[in-house]
């Protein structure tokens, strides 16, 4: 795909965000560190919904692990203590969890574009728990009734027209 637009905005990042032709990008980031120093953060970055992306198959050997869920958070958990500080592991928890686990070494809230408490929003639930199975219900009740029509009152067909008296003609 074409490499969308980028702009110099500060940073070493490029591109600068997620695109439609930009599915993954390693989010850069500069902290301040304890004694005034500063400390780079990298993220990888995608839309985290696939269930077999391809971006998986080509990034540096051992930045992405794939398993079996529970035996690869075990690994994050286990690699978030190794790192101790504030590392933790984000993916495991909110929306169900996701397809994509990350092992941090600081606080969620301290990553630029990365949701601390990511939740469902309530148009989405309205849609996809009430309104989407209620016009499905009612489609499926649609076309019930106008089967059971059909097979109690057969096909319409024209009448003959009896307006026309006998004797007369028109």
């Amino acid at each position: 795909m074409p490499a969308g637009k980028t702009n110099n905005f500060g940073s070493y990042q490029n591109p600068p965000d997620l695109q439609w032709n930009t599915w993954t990008l390693i989010r850069f980031q500069e902290i301040e560190a304890p004694g005034g120093n500063v400390k780079w953060l990298f993220r990888k970055d995608d839309c985290m919904h696939c269930t077999d992306a391809a971006c998986v198959k080509v990034c540096p050997t051992g930045a992405i692990t794939i398993g079996d869920r529970d035996a690869m958070l075990a690994k994050a958990h286990k690699r978030a203590k190794e790192l101790g500080g504030d590392a933790s592991v984000y993916g495991d928890k909110f929306v169900d969890g996701t397809h994509v686990v990350y092992v941090l070494t600081e606080k969620p809230e301290v990553y630029d574009h990365l949701p601390v408490e990511p939740k469902m929003p309530m148009t989405i639930i309205v849609w996809k728990d009430i309104l989407k199975p209620a016009a499905l219900i009612t489609a499926g009740a649609v076309v019930a009734g106008a089967f059971l029509h059909y097979i109690t009152h057969g096909p319409k067909t024209p009448e003959e027209e009896t307006t026309v008296e006998e004797g007369k003609q028109s």
